[in-house]
C-alpha cells in the first residue's frame, strides 16, 4: 500500500468519524500552550508534556494500521496500559512519604504484570484496562483531597497541578464508567452496532482531559507570579 494511498485513507476515516480526528488532534492544543509557557515549567508540567508527546507518538500507528487495515487491537490495548502507566508516574514527584510512595508502588506494579500478562495472552487483550483506571483514579481523587487541604496554595484554580489533576480525574472517571455500561448494559447481540458509538463517547470524553491540560499549562505563568510576591 503506497503513501498516497494511507494518506487517503486516513483522510476518509477522519472524514467518516470525525470524533477519531479530535481525539488524535486535540492534544495538540496542550502541547502549543506547553510551549510557550516552557519558560514557567515544573517537574509536573515538564511530564504531562512528555506524556502529551508520548501519546501523539503513540496514536499515529493506530491510524496507519487502520488505514492499511492491520489487526491493531493488542497494540490499542497496550497503548491504553502504557498510557495509564505513565500518568501513574506523575504522581511520584509529589509525594515524599515512604508509605505513600509503597502505595503508588504496588499499583504501578499491578500495571506492569497486567502488561506483561496481556502481551504474553495469558490474559484477555484489554478485559481488565478497567483496573488501571480504577487504580489510577483512585490516586488522583486521593491528591485532589490533598490539594484541598494543601496550605501553601494560595489560589487552587491557579494551580497547574490542580487542573492536571482534574484531566486525570475526568479521564478516569468518564473512563470506567463507559466501560462499565457497555460490558453490563448492552445485550452481545447489539454489541458491534453500537461499539463505534461507546468508542466515539469515549473519544470526546478523553479530549476534555487535554483541555484541562491545557489550562493547567496555561495557569503556569500565573502561579509562578504568585509565588514570587
Amino acid at each position: 500500500m503506497q503513501l498516497s494511498q494511507i494518506l487517503d485513507e486516513i483522510i476518509r476515516i477522519s472524514t467518516k468519524y470525525p470524533e477519531y480526528a479530535v481525539g488524535s488532534l486535540i492534544p495538540i492544543l496542550p502541547l502549543v500552550v506547553g510551549i510557550f509557557t516552557k519558560k514557567y515549567a515544573t517537574k509536573s508540567s515538564k511530564l504531562i508534556f512528555w506524556f502529551i508527546v508520548f501519546f501523539i507518538l503513540t496514536d499515529i500507528p493506530t491510524w496507519i494500521t487502520t488505514a492499511m487495515d492491520i489487526n491493531n487491537l493488542l497494540y490499542n490495548d497496550t497503548k491504553i496500559y502504557s498510557i495509564n502507566i505513565f500518568l501513574l508516574t506523575v504522581y511520584f514527584l509529589g509525594i515524599k512519604r515512604g508509605s505513600d510512595r509503597i502505595v503508588l508502588f504496588s499499583f504501578l506494579s499491578i500495571m506492569g504484570i497486567g502488561l506483561v500478562l496481556q502481551l504474553f495472552g495469558i490474559i484477555e487483550k484489554g478485559k481488565y484496562n478497567w483496573i488501571n483506571v480504577l487504580l489510577l483514579g483512585s490516586v488522583a481523587v486521593w491528591y485532589f483531597v490533598r490539594l484541598i487541604d494543601y496550605p501553601k496554595i494560595r489560589d487552587l484554580l491557579v494551580y497547574p497541578f490542580f487542573w492536571f489533576n482534574s484531566g486525570i480525574l475526568f479521564y478516569c472517571f468518564s473512563t470506567l464508567l463507559i466501560f462499565f455500561f457497555f460490558q453490563y448494559s448492552i445485550t452481545s447481540d447489539i454489541k458491534n452496532q453500537t461499539f463505534f458509538l461507546f468508542r466515539s463517547i469515549l473519544e470526546y470524553l478523553t479530549s476534555v482531559m487535554f483541555v484541562l491540560f491545557a489550562i493547567g499549562f496555561w495557569n503556569l505563568k500565573k502561579n509562578a507570579q504568585i509565588k514570587t510576591k
